[in-house]
């Protein structure tokens, strides 16, 4: 391969990865590892494809070094915890919950990690509407878990709420309030803000 043809290889590698890249953070999340992947794959074309100073292809090939034993951490990280807790919390609702119950949740997005490992419905508790891995469509939370919400999901028929750990304080509030009982917590340590608190309301 000529010097002339492997450059513009290397550049079309560069170019198709940032659009890859942009168009993951502009339609599904943005997030500090994806910069880093990103920077990763700009320092690999233009020290192979593109530059010929040395003392600028030292220098760059010590970041990506860097760069990638931030990487290695990430992996060792994925490799000794949970990614989520939905595997676990799912578990429970099989074993204890009745595949007939709706299952009433505050935040779609976490909630759909575990929806694909029971039978139950799942319910968003702002809207009172069904949603499944397949429906969903955006990251809805809805943050408000008050008695007024716990008395319209009792009014329509719930009994079992997923909620996220973030509400968990309010959860133990009501349980001393005798209005529910807190069946399941997320004890373990995960990569994620997938962390659920499952009640039970009377």
């Amino acid at each position: 391969m000529s010097v002339k043809n492997k450059e513009y290889k290397g550049l079309f590698v560069l170019i198709f990865s940032i659009l890859f890249v942009c168009v993951i953070f502009a339609f599904v999340a943005y997030n500090t590892y994806m910069v880093s992947v990103l920077t990763m794959i700009f320092m690999f074309c233009y020290i192979n494809f593109v530059n010929k100073n040395k003392f600028v292809n030292v220098s760059a090939t010590f970041i990506f070094i860097l760069l990638s034993i931030n990487s290695i951490n990430l992996i060792e990280n994925e490799i000794l915890y949970a990614y989520t807790d939905s595997k676990y919390v799912a578990e429970y609702i099989n074993s204890e919950i009745d595949s007939s119950e709706k299952i009433y949740c505050d935040v779609k997005y976490k909630c759909v990690s575990v929806e694909p490992y029971v039978k139950n419905k799942f319910i968003f508790t702002y809207d009172l509407e069904e949603f499944t891995f397949s429906k969903w469509q955006d990251k809805q939370v809805d943050s408000k878990f008050d008695e007024e919400k716990i008395n319209s999901i009792v009014e329509n028929n719930g009994k079992y709420v997923l909620l996220s750990f973030e509400n968990y304080k309010n959860a133990v509030k009501f349980e001393n309030k005798g209005i529910l009982s807190i069946k399941y917590v997320t004890t373990i340590d995960v990569l994620t803000d997938e962390k659920y608190v499952l009640v039970e309301l009377h």
